[in-house]
């Protein structure tokens, strides 16, 4: 379900850019600070003495939801873009976490990635920092 204004807005002028140096900047705004927030995780947990291998998985699993926080954090019109129902995001979703289900628990996928098994604190403890990660960057969010 889309807005239901959509169709009552003028069309784009052919002649602007896709994507305004506001919209570009904000962008990379946001990834610069999920990239700063999980970077400074897999710092942590390097320095905190964690086996490399349990800090690479930690990180991934950080750095996917944080993409997934990214979707939704740009998605747009406040907690309402947040509930409005949409197929595609749930099965985009869905699909995601049960490929990173199967990179963290299948010893070939694990070993293929050089990921080590997680304790199940530890993988929801980096998957709610990847989800809040977006979060650093809504000061800046909507300044396009």
């Amino acid at each position: 379900v889309e807005d239901p204004a959509l169709m009552r807005r003028p069309p784009r002028d052919p002649a602007a850019p896709l994507f305004s140096w506001q919209m570009i900047a904000a962008s990379l705004l946001q990834g610069g600070m999920v990239l700063a927030l999980v970077g400074a995780l897999f710092a942590g947990l390097l320095l905190g003495g964690v086996d490399q291998a349990q800090a690479r998985a930690s990180t991934f699993v950080a750095l996917v939801s944080a993409s997934f926080g990214l979707v939704l954090l740009n998605r747009g019109a406040g907690l309402r873009g947040l509930l409005r129902p949409n197929r595609a995001l749930l099965a985009i979703a869905a699909l995601s976490a049960a490929l990173l289900a199967l990179a963290l628990a299948l010893p070939g996928a694990r070993a293929l990635f050089q990921f080590a098994p997680l304790p199940l604190s530890w993988l929801l403890g980096a998957a709610l920092l990847g989800l809040l990660a977006p979060a650093a960057a809504l000061p800046w969010h909507g300044r396009r």
